[in-house]
């Protein structure tokens, strides 16, 4: 963990690497669900990432927290500098602190902006249209 931000996903996300396919039928989507388990997170080898929280603003921002973590990570390894780990304890705590109910509610929160300006860009984004 090289950012508090990330700390949410400690030991909180999972890697699932046994790409199946595109996932048409259930069976894809089950498998990445039991891999997913009971994690806020998993990163799709072939694929990419995905999120899940008690919300869809939930999700949606730790979508986007995980993939600027993602992104800083990749920036970090490319500067060849030595990285500044957090400890295993610090980010242990963060990561407990994250599971709180009172913060998941704040994720909710922290992600109506984004959504505010998705709304003012293009409001057709909320019609659902099947």
């Amino acid at each position: 963990m090289i950012n508090q931000d990330v700390c949410y996903f400690y030991d909180g996300h999972t890697i699932y690497d046994d790409y199946g396919g595109i996932a048409f039928g259930s069976t894809e989507g089950s498998n990445i669900a039991k891999a997913l388990g009971s994690a806020r997170a998993s990163i799709l080898v072939t694929h990419g990432l995905i999120t899940v929280g008690a919300t869809v603003d939930e999700a949606a921002y730790l979508y986007t927290l995980l993939e600027k973590s993602c992104q800083i990570q990749l920036m970090v390894e490319a500067t060849r500098f030595p990285k500044r780990i957090i400890p295993d304890r610090d980010a242990a705590a963060i990561a407990k602190e994250a599971d709180d109910p009172a913060s998941t509610e704040s994720l909710f929160v922290e992600f109506q902006p984004e959504y505010q300006l998705e709304e003012s860009l293009d409001v057709s984004f909320k019609l659902w249209n099947m």
